[in-house]
Order: structure tokens, then sequence, then C-alpha cells
């Protein structure tokens, strides 16, 4: 019991720092690359590394941003109406068809009503779940929102903004979810696959509480795959490290430090949707 607490109170910290570091990187971070500009010699790292700082200013100023406003207009649907529409928009669709040219095949696969369960690969950045985000939305109008940690939610900025873009974290909220006919997505993988997965390796450890869900809510599963997914976010070697691991299994706190951002080409397919039946046993479904 003390252990469970003392590894609580890490996370709470954790997360706050991380809180602090991401604003301040947000604010600092265009002020750094217009000092070195500057300087000739570092004109082609600025250049090298510009998909990550359009990807800070633009994705994660908006994030920001919406975050705040999906706080203060709590309870104003015409505001937040809006705001999914600029939002979805401008900063996924926009921004994504921009940076990766992303492309979307089998979408006739996703259902026009009633649920879907969607199971993608999880990388360190996931470009494809936001970008399938706004196309479910301004195509069809329909939310989907993704499973997330339940760190997110212990701050109420995030807490707002995430429940405003369909967003959970709870088993039980996301099986009303679905049982209520919304379209959600979930990376079984989780922190573990965007930390230490290589070569797109499945790391989902025997997991296959996604198909438990989808056999009790009666809804389909649709496989999701993006091409050349974590060719655009290349982790660094050490993160992948015993040590690394260790920490992650002991605080479940992600440490995500990608390299590079690279905007390289984008292509997600959807499978068929597949059924887990009355007589299908979960862990089984969770392996086709």
């Amino acid at each position: 019991m003390q252990t469970a607490k003392i590894v609580q109170i890490i996370r709470c910290w954790c997360l706050k720092v991380s809180i602090v570091v991401y604003l301040l990187i947000v604010i600092l971070h265009p002020l750094f690359v217009w000092h070195l500009w500057s300087y000739w010699c570092m004109r082609q790292v600025i250049l090298f590394y510009l998909p990550s700082t359009l990807l800070i200013v633009f994705w994660e100023a908006f994030f920001s941003f919406g975050a705040v406003f999906a706080f203060i207009t709590r309870g104003n649907k015409d505001a937040q109406a809006f705001y999914l529409k600029v939002h979805f928009s401008v900063v996924y669709y926009v921004f994504f068809r921009f940076m990766h040219g992303c492309e979307v095949h089998g979408y006739e696969n996703l259902p026009k009503g009633g649920a879907m369960l969607a199971v993608f690969h999880g990388p360190a950045i996931p470009p494809d779940a936001p970008f399938m985000m706004s196309l479910s939305y301004l195509r069809d109008g329909r939310l989907l929102g993704c499973f997330i940690d339940k760190s997110f939610f212990e701050n109420p900025f995030l807490e707002h903004f995430f429940k405003l873009v369909g967003c959970s974290s709870g088993r039980q909220e996301f099986l009303e979810d679905l049982k209520n006919g919304h379209l959600r997505g979930v990376a079984p993988g989780g922190g573990d696959e965007a930390m230490f997965s290589k070569n797109y390796k499945l790391e989902w450890k025997s997991r296959s509480g996604f198909a438990k869900i989808a056999k009790e809510a009666g809804v389909p599963v649709v496989p999701m795959f993006t091409r050349n997914i974590q060719h655009g976010t290349l982790q660094l070697e050490f993160l992948r490290s015993e040590t690394v691991q260790r920490w992650y299994e002991s605080t479940k706190f992600p440490i995500i430090l990608p390299k590079v951002y690279l905007p390289v080409k984008m292509k997600t397919c959807l499978g068929e949707p597949l059924l887990c039946g009355p007589d299908d046993q979960p862990e089984a479904f969770a392996l086709r």
C-alpha cells in the first residue's frame, strides 16, 4: 500500500512537471529558433527540424488554446460545436494533409450508423488517430473518440478538452459510449507501444480488454494500420533501455522524446469489420 501511494505521488508530480515543460516549450521554442537563425551555421539544423517546429508551434499551441477554450465554454454547446468544426478542419485535417499527405483507404468499412471500435498501432506521435477523428467528423458529423490514459483527465483543462472531442479513460464509460452507438478507437499497446515498439512490432503483452469490451457491447472491431507512421517520429534509442522500461513499469508514466519529426507520406488502411461473437474467446479474437 505504501509503495502504491509513493508511485501515485511520483506520477502526480511527473504530470505537473510535464505540463510546465510542455508550456515552456510551446512558448520558448519559436523564440529559441528565431535567435539561432542569426547564426548561419545553425540554419541547416533549423531547416532539418522545421517540421518539428511547425508541429510544436501550430498543433500544440492550438491544442493548448483548445484546452483553455473547452474549459471556459463548458456547457455552451453552440460555442463548442463551432470550435469542433474549426479544430478538426484546420488543426487536424489541414495540418496532417499538409505535413503527411494523409490518405485513408477503406473508409467505407466504417459504419454510417451504429457503433464501431477501431483498433490501431500507437506510435510516439499518432497523426493517424486525429486525422481519422477529423475525417469522420467532417464527412459524417460523428466523433471518433479515443480511449486515453486517465492521467490526462487529472488536469481540469485537459479533462474538458478531451471530453469535448469524445475521448474517455474509464472502462465503464468507454463501454457505455459504444452501447450508445458512438465511434471509438483504442491503441491496445498504450505507452508500451509508443515507447518501446520498433519496426511496427505490437507491444500488447497479451492484452485483450478491447476484445472483451467489443464483445460485451456487441459492436464490430475495425483494424486500422498506417504505413510509415513510425518513420515520421524516430525515437531515441536510450528510451528503449531496460532502465527506462523498469521506470515505466513502476510509474506507468511514459517518456516520449522523438529525436526528429519527419513529414513522411502516410496512408491509413481500414480493414473489414470483425465481430467477436458469443462463442468467441476475447483472447483468441485479439490475436486475429
